[in-house]
């Protein structure tokens, strides 16, 4: 029992030494310790390591410095580039709506306070001011004492410029058919005036170009249709003349082109010459026009033989009274040479009519 466990005790030890040995050889292969052993330190390496630690402390604060200096000197730069009133003869200070930016991002947050930092703080008793607002005008501000005399600073936008979203010349043609068959099921008279005011927009540059355009593609329209489709367009005709929702000088460019395909369409359309001169009557009527509008139509219109039957059709839809001094002239003016060989005079080519 004894030499079992003397046996046992020696095994152990040659394990634990070989362990060591195994230990010191890694050591010695190049293992490397997780901690730097501190060691004694010279006073020359104390002060060459605290002369290292203020330079670099010296070179952050430096590089700092120089950044903010630099941020801000880009705002400020900004800032007047963009944001700086300007001084009116009266010595107010003018702030206008483009130099008040919202605030949307921190990068405009230095250009606000620049702007404000620039602008003099109120006196008291003085008031800010603001322009009386109109349609069509640009608004400014001044500041300046209750009793100085406030001064407008105001740009008018030209009457001309189209307002909203303005259709082209052909879209309007397009567009005016569209209201009337609208209005043709529905029969809201002030919706489709409504809506032609908005696409002819009277007074604004090419409303005269539009509003013939409007005109024209109407009258084409319902020269291919019955009475009753007429009679529906001079009802809104009348409210948009009366309330000037079209031009006088639309409608008479208006008429040229329907004048002169009027032979062409009254082949497919036999009505068409009538219900175009029942709208030229209504236009007389309404002083829109005047009965010598004939003269100045198309060529083909006034040489194609039928233009002054067609003019006493207008008469006779008018007022059927017979022909006045003038309406005589502008009959005889139209009659064509087979005419005048066909009735001797204006009158005889109206009673036979």
């Amino acid at each position: 029992m004894r030499k079992k466990k003397k046996k046992t005790y020696f095994y152990y030890l040659v394990v634990v030494i070989s362990l060591f040995i195994l230990m010191s050889a890694s050591s010695t292969a190049g293992w490397i310790t997780r901690r730097k052993i501190e060691t004694a330190k010279s006073i020359a390496d104390l002060h060459k390591e605290l002369a290292k630690e203020e330079k670099n402390q010296r070179r952050g604060s430096s590089m700092g410095i120089s950044t903010s200096q630099s941020n801000l000197r880009r705002s400020s730069s900004l800032a007047v580039a963009t944001s700086v009133p300007s001084m009116d003869g009266d010595g107010f200070m003018e702030i206008s709506r483009l130099t008040m930016k919202k605030v949307g991002s921190k990068q405009n947050i230095p250009i606000v306070i620049e702007a404000a930092s620039i602008v003099p703080s109120k006196p008291k008793g003085q008031k800010l001011r603001r322009a009386q607002s109109t349609p069509g005008i640009s608004t400014s501000y001044t500041v300046g004492t209750p009793s100085s005399t406030p001064t407008k600073r105001t740009t008018t936008v030209s009457p001309e410029q189209p307002r909203g979203d303005v259709q082209s010349t052909e879209q309007c043609g397009y567009k005016m058919k569209s209201i009337l068959k609208e209005y043709f099921v529905g029969g809201d008279t002030a919706d489709a005036v409504l809506s032609i005011h908005e696409l002819i927009q009277v007074g604004c540059e090419g409303s005269i170009e539009r509003g013939a355009k409007a005109f024209e593609a109407a009258t084409f329209m319902v020269m291919e249709m019955k009475e009753t489709e007429v009679t529906k367009l001079l009802t809104v005709l009348e409210s948009c003349i009366q309330d000037s929702k079209i031009e006088k000088d639309a409608i008479v460019q208006g008429l040229n082109e329907p004048l002169d395909l009027l032979s062409d369409i009254e082949i497919d359309a036999p009505l068409a010459r009538s219900h175009l001169s029942l709208i030229i009557s209504e236009l007389i009527k309404w002083s829109v026009v005047s009965f010598d509008v004939l003269l100045t139509a198309p060529e083909y219109f006034r040489t194609g033989g039928k233009a002054a039957s067609f003019a006493i059709k207008i008469l006779k839809k008018k007022n059927n009274e017979g022909l006045s001094d003038d309406e005589t002239v502008i009959v005889e003016s139209l009659m064509t040479e087979d005419d005048k060989k066909a009735y001797a005079s204006a009158k005889v080519m109206f009673d036979a009519i």
